[in-house]
């Protein structure tokens, strides 16, 4: 997930830190990855990077997520490199189904796109007979921009919550609302990015919300081992700093958003039971159908809204690298050449 030129910037400031010039400050790296997946957004793989030339492989090949179902393996197996048989494709497509109520609101939906996610989560917080609450953003100029203190006007408040580090400019909840953690708040508890639950109750003062009670799907996250049940967690309003339009500007809100559907990239680091998914011509990037079918554990759990067998594919790039790796690992087993830490020598300039 880290583009070619971040690569190049977690180098330089180790470099910086570490007082040195040499490549990542002499440390010791360790990059964790799967190029087969989605490319970093707005960048390369980071092996485009000549820095990257400088790691040695070390495959993983034991599959955790869907070890207990051995023909969903071998064909995600397949679907990662795009080589899709026709027995595959006649297996994904029985998974073609239209769901109903309750079951469409109950089963998390994964877009390619925003506006379908944007669509399928109004859909199904209409379906709640709760009464919602409407929470705008509060936005006030930072301590150090030249306008501190001043009243900030519509026109630099962005309307894209991604340049405002995705805090939503109006979050629109209930009970009952099912919502996603967008924050790792206290990661030992299992309250992290990615975290979804729904919303047993809000608490207000003076008209304004002051704290959103979230029932996590995790039972584990906040388990009472009183009640043998967990617990609400109370999520607080976060703050977020970031520059737009030549002010620095702070958005305060809560780090949550509906989460009935989800896109593709927001649940690439995801497992899951159940899920229903789009797999159809609105597929735009290269991996992303792999991503979407392997979030879950098993095929059993799988149901395709849409499906588009040429949308599995994958990345030239991506295959040519992987054949470099291979070659690179099975050079160094052939020769023995496994190097001790202090046996590695990197170049005296940092790269430009």
């Amino acid at each position: 997930m880290v583009s070619d030129k971040f690569f190049t910037y977690i180098s330089r400031r180790l470099s910086a830190i570490k007082g040195n010039t040499m490549q990542f400050g002499s440390m010791n790296v360790i990059c964790v990855g799967d190029f087969f997946q989605l490319r970093p957004i707005k960048g390369k793989h980071v092996f485009h990077n000549p820095l990257w030339k400088l790691f040695k492989p070390v495959f993983l090949d034991q599959n955790m997520r869907q070890q207990k179902d051995n023909i969903f393996v071998s064909l995600l197996n397949r679907a990662r490199v795009g080589l899709l048989s026709p027995d595959d494709i006649h297996l994904l497509k029985s998974k073609i189904q239209k769901l109903q109520q309750p079951e469409i609101c109950q089963v998390l939906h994964i877009f390619p796109r925003k506006r379908d996610v944007h669509m399928h989560n109004e859909m199904c917080q209409s379906t709640l007979s709760e009464t919602t609450t409407t929470i705008p953003a509060i936005h006030f100029f930072s301590s150090n921009d030249p306008s501190c203190g001043q009243n900030i006007t519509a026109q630099i408040i962005p309307s894209d919550d991604r340049i405002a580090g995705g805090l939503m400019g109006i979050l629109t909840v209930s009970k009952n609302s099912r919502l996603m953690l967008i924050r790792n708040i206290c990661t030992p508890d299992g309250l992290v990015n990615g975290a979804m639950g729904i919303v047993e109750s809000i608490d207000c003062v003076d008209g304004q919300v002051q704290t959103i009670h979230i029932l996590f799907d995790d039972p584990l996250i906040a388990y009472n081992p009183v009640s043998q049940r967990p617990n609400a967690v109370p999520i607080k309003p976060i703050e977020h700093t970031f520059t737009y339009l030549g002010h620095e500007i702070v958005r305060s809100q809560f780090p949550l958003i509906p989460c009935w559907a989800c896109t593709v990239h927001k649940v690439q680091g995801l497992s899951l039971d159940k899920a229903a998914l789009d797999l159809g011509s609105s597929i735009f990037e290269r991996g992303m159908s792999y991503v979407a079918l392997s979030r879950l554990r098993t095929l059993e759990g799988l149901s395709i809204l849409r499906f588009d067998p040429t949308k599995i594919e994958c990345a030239d790039d991506v295959l040519e690298e992987y054949a470099r790796l291979r070659n690179v690992l099975h050079a160094a087993n052939n020769t023995d050449a496994d190097l001790d830490v202090d046996e590695v020598h990197f170049s005296e300039n940092p790269p430009q």
